[in-house]
């Protein structure tokens, strides 16, 4: 879940999904309530409460089928409100360009696999500990 604008009339940042991968405003997993069955978001209201994990051990829904995750590698937010493989590329020369995507792949990790996935929408356990981006 990721910081997103305050609704209109209302002063506070909301929590909402997010497929943007350099995204550094993500905060958390939402791990409640139980989603709702027609379209698996945690909440499709605007006002509704959820629960988000911002700092643990819990589980997440990712995408290991587009880059395999394995134990220790880093999460980043993928398409679809799941978490994806943060891929840093550390081979090859570097350049500003790379460098600079390089670091905001690296400021976007919210959390560590702690079981590999091969698996699209697979759910596996992760230690998160929420954004290292800034509120602006």
């Amino acid at each position: 879940m990721a910081l997103v604008a305050a609704g209109s009339g209302e002063y506070i940042a909301r929590a909402g999904p997010t497929a943007v991968t350099t995204d550094a405003m993500v905060v958390g997993v939402a791990v409640g309530p139980l989603r709702d069955a027609e379209n698996g978001y945690v909440s499709d209201a605007a006002g509704q409460a959820i629960q988000v994990l911002t700092f643990g051990k819990g589980k997440c829904k990712v995408d290991g089928d587009a880059d395999n995750i394995g134990v220790g590698d880093g999460l980043i937010p993928h398409a679809d409100g799941v978490a994806g493989l943060a891929a840093v590329d550390v081979g090859g020369s570097f350049n500003q360009s790379t460098l600079q995507a390089n670091l905001q792949e690296m400021h976007s990790v919210f959390a560590v696999a702690l079981y590999a996935s091969t698996v699209d929408l697979d759910i596996i356990p992760v230690k998160v500990f929420g954004s290292r981006g800034t509120l602006t």
